[in-house]
This record gives C-alpha cells, sequence and structure tokens, in this order.
C-alpha cells in the first residue's frame, strides 16, 4: 500500500493497491449512520472510500450481516443504498448499489482531510 502525493492527480488519501479492486478506493475519517433493513439505526466512521463501496467500523451495536440491503448516511444529507459484502470484527465492507459520483467522493475526501486537522472535541 503507498499513499500517492498530489503530483499524481490523487489526493494524499488515496490508497494504492496491487490487489484487484473495481475502483481507486481513498482515506475517510467521516462520521456516518447506518439505516438496516430492518429500520435500525446504528452509527460508525468511515474509513474506506470509493466510488462503488466504503468500509464502515460500526460502533455500539452489532453490525449488519453479509448480504443484507443498509442505508449510509452520506454528510451531504443523501442516503447512499448498498449491501453488506463482508463483515469481521467490527467493520462491515458495503458495495453501493449505485456507484457515488465524482463530486461526493470529492466531498468525502475534502470532509476527511477536515477532520483529521479538526482538534478532537470532548463532550
Amino acid at each position: 500500500m503507498t499513499l500517492c502525493s498530489q503530483s499524481k492527480r490523487r489526493s494524499w488519501l488515496t490508497i494504492e493497491t496491487p490487489d484487484e479492486r473495481a475502483a481507486v478506493r481513498h482515506f475517510a475519517h467521516v462520521p456516518t449512520n447506518l439505516l438496516s433493513s430492518k429500520g435500525r439505526w446504528s452509527s460508525g466512521e468511515m474509513d474506506e472510500i470509493s466510488e462503488v463501496g466504503c468500509r464502515i467500523a460500526v460502533r455500539g451495536t452489532t453490525p449488519p450481516e453479509a448480504g443484507e440491503v443498509i442505508g449510509v448516511k452520506l454528510p451531504s444529507y443523501t442516503m447512499a443504498t448498498g449491501r453488506v459484502i463482508w463483515k469481521k470484527n467490527g467493520r462491515i465492507g458495503i458495495q453501493f448499489v449505485l456507484p457515488l459520483g465524482k463530486a461526493a467522493i470529492e466531498d468525502l475526501i475534502r470532509r476527511s482531510m477536515l477532520n483529521l486537522l479538526a482538534p478532537a472535541q470532548h463532550c
């Protein structure tokens, strides 16, 4: 895994891997909410994103099961629908039903950078 510099016209948050992925993945640091097919809400943090899917660390509840169709709340107040492809150690991999557009990915990368640079807030 390597991090790309901006000279390669990709975000420094881009992940390049030798495996055969459907799309380029980007590091993320974005809080999100999930809506299960049973109508239950849970929260988590998106830690990777691509046009075709994402990886989320689920907090406080049991993650949805592999095969379940869920809604992923994006910071832009959009709900992306996806299928849980895998589940392991509190994380889930989601494949979106419809790919996210370039603008949505750029927004998530921008928000990730802001979240990483912002000082920690405590309750």
